[in-house]
């Protein structure tokens, strides 16, 4: 009689581990209506997606961070664009106007935070930088 046990093991395995190191898909980017801006944090840098007065595909310089300048009430959204890496958006204001810091987004956690938005009423200047890539900074201008 022939064994079908170790056959049927590997590939039970093989199902199992076929799926490790696979990418996650990118998470589609949101659309921006009256009231509303996006800024897309991507693995390295950050940009404007739209709705800010900076042009879109504008992105953040090492020197100074993003700026994305927009009317008060504007709902700011920062969107994780196909980011394989771990991040999170931390309110960095001293002293001055401030946001609710967003959640930890990991690619590895499915279903995973792929997006924070924050509702700014109040004018002023709110900085921003990911807790993990002090590089990746920059500030929202409300106006």
């Amino acid at each position: 009689m022939i064994s079908l046990r170790k056959p049927l093991i590997a590939l039970a395995l093989a199902g199992l581990f076929g799926a490790c190191g696979a990418s996650i898909p990118p998470s589609p980017v949101l659309g921006c209506g009256t009231g509303t801006a996006l800024v897309g944090v991507h693995d390295g840098f950050l940009s404007v997606l739209c709705g800010c007065a900076e042009a879109s595909g504008t992105t953040s310089t090492v020197a100074g961070g993003l700026t994305c300048t927009v009317a008060s009430g504007t709902a700011v959204t920062f969107q994780y664009v196909g980011t394989k890496l771990r991040h999170q958006i931390l309110s960095t204001t001293t002293g001055g106007q401030t946001f609710t810091s967003s959640e930890l987004s990991d690619p590895i956690q499915i279903p995973g935070v792929r997006a924070h938005g924050v509702l700014l009423t109040t004018t002023g200047t709110y900085t921003f930088q990911d807790a993990f890539y002090s590089n990746m900074s920059g500030q929202i201008i409300v106006l």
